[in-house]
């Protein structure tokens, strides 16, 4: 993840089931605030590292191009306890 060379072949595998991945919590988010429900569970801070670091690649756009996952995101990632988190986190840069 961080240093080392890439494979774009595996990342390209992986993109392919990250996209997989997001079309369903882009259907179970337009229902819903949070991953398992409208409250934030560990659920939403377990994805939160990945999702963070994903944010500073390339492939930030998989999950702004999707709305309910954006906002969820967004949602996240606006949490004071979160940011103070993300603060001393690397990010896909």
């Amino acid at each position: 993840m961080i240093g080392g060379a890439r494979d774009q072949r595996v990342v390209d595998e992986h993109v392919v089931k990250l996209r997989e991945v997001l079309r369903v919590y882009e259907a179970r988010l337009g229902e819903r605030d949070y991953l398992a429900g409208d409250f934030v569970s560990l659920a939403d801070l377990a994805h939160f590292g990945f999702t963070h670091y994903l944010m500073g690649t390339e492939y930030a756009a998989l999950v702004e191009e999707r709305a309910s996952v954006k906002a969820w995101w967004e949602r996240v990632s606006a949490r004071p306890a979160v940011r103070k988190v993300a603060a001393l986190m690397p990010t896909g840069n």
